[in-house]
Parts: C-alpha cells; sequence; structure tokens
C-alpha cells in the first residue's frame, strides 16, 4: 500500500514536469486569454468607428446603423456585432437607445442560421437594449417558421429558464406575438396568457 502511494506520487510529479517542460518549449500553445479577445477587440472598435463614420453624414442615421450592425451580425456574429454596438455608444451618445438597433441584429443573425434561434434565445442578454436581442430572435423566428405557434406550452417551454427577468421578457415578447398571430384580437389572446406559469404572468 505505501509502495503504490509512493508510485503515485513519482508519477504525479512526473507529469508535472513534463507539463512544465512542454510550456517552456510551446509556451504560446498554453496561453488562456479568460478576460478578453483583444485582437476582436480591437478589430469591433475599428467597425465601430467605420460604421459611425458611414452613418454619421447620412440623413437617416438610426436606419443606417440598423443596416450596417445587421449586416454586421450576418457576416460574423450577433456577439461580435454586440461588442461593435457597445463600443458605436462610446463614440455615438445616440446610439445608447438601442432596442431597435439590437432587434434588427438579432433578427439578422435568426435568418443566418434558423436552425440555432433556441441557441440564441438562450444565449443572448435578455437585459441589454431593452431585451431587444431577445425581441428580435424571437419575432425572427415566430415570422420564418409557419409551423411555429405562440401558445400555452410553448410560451411555458421558452420561457421556464433563466432569472426571473428574462422569463419575464420571453413571456412579454411571446405575448407581443401572440396578438399580432391573433390578427390583433386582444380578446382572444387573453386566455392564453392567463394560464401561464404564474411567474409569466
Amino acid at each position: 500500500m505505501r509502495r503504490l502511494k509512493e508510485v503515485r506520487v513519482q508519477v504525479f510529479i512526473l507529469l508535472v514536469l513534463v507539463g512544465l517542460t512542454l510550456y517552456l518549449i510551446f509556451p504560446q500553445k498554453f496561453q488562456l486569454n479568460i478576460f478578453d479577445n483583444s485582437d476582436a477587440t480591437v478589430q469591433a472598435q475599428e467597425v465601430a468607428q467605420k460604421i459611425f463614420h458611414t452613418c454619421s453624414s447620412k440623413g437617416d442615421r438610426h436606419k443606417c446603423y440598423q443596416e450596417e450592425l445587421a449586416r454586421l451580425a450576418n457576416d460574423k456574429d450577433l456577439f461580435y456585432a454586440q461588442k461593435a454596438l457597445n463600443d458605436l455608444q462610446n463614440i455615438d451618445p445616440y446610439t445608447r437607445s438601442c432596442h431597435v438597433l439590437a432587434h434588427r441584429m438579432a433578427e439578422a443573425a435568426t435568418r443566418k442560421d434558423p436552425a440555432k434561434w433556441k441557441d440564441l434565445v438562450n444565449q443572448v442578454d435578455p437585459v441589454s437594449c431593452g431585451a431587444g436581442f431577445l425581441h428580435g430572435v424571437l419575432e425572427a423566428h415566430a415570422f420564418s417558421d409557419p409551423n411555429f405557434k405562440v401558445n400555452l406550452e410553448s410560451i411555458n417551454e421558452l420561457c421556464k429558464e433563466g432569472s426571473l427577468g428574462r422569463r419575464i421578457m420571453c413571456a412579454h415578447f411571446l405575448a407581443h406575438i401572440l396578438v399580432l398571430q391573433n390578427d390583433g384580437d386582444i380578446e382572444t389572446s387573453l386566455p392564453t396568457c392567463s394560464k401561464v406559469a404564474n411567474d409569466l404572468q
């Protein structure tokens, strides 16, 4: 038993020495970037500057920002575009009212890869831009998939996880879609809303 413990200690020491040796020979392979991707951050800042210069001369700056950020979400991904939006907000305070911008970005990202809409629903920041990212994903999916229906089951299923704020905003936006699905008839929509899980009402 004592011999087995000694062997284990020796194996552990050997593994540590091998690991240290590999680190000294190939340090770049062991670098962990746990705080930020500086290249992506710099690129997003540069992209934000370009978008600002493109749109600052346009008559309808807000529409230009929507188009440019939606294009970026489609060409790269939603989270890269969100970094660029964050940098743009430091350049142009006008973009800090960003619900519609986030909405357009999320719509573009959802349409780019419709099969991943549930991943986006669970990954987007439910608070940022007045929950515009969450709203955009849900709406883009609802209006692009003819088989998707907002009903008691879909609200309870899609909105059951995350913080209370995320769950409430999820149910809130699905209720918007439910009313549209019912041709704007609120009376037809209310019974569904009254039956969803208590914390979603």
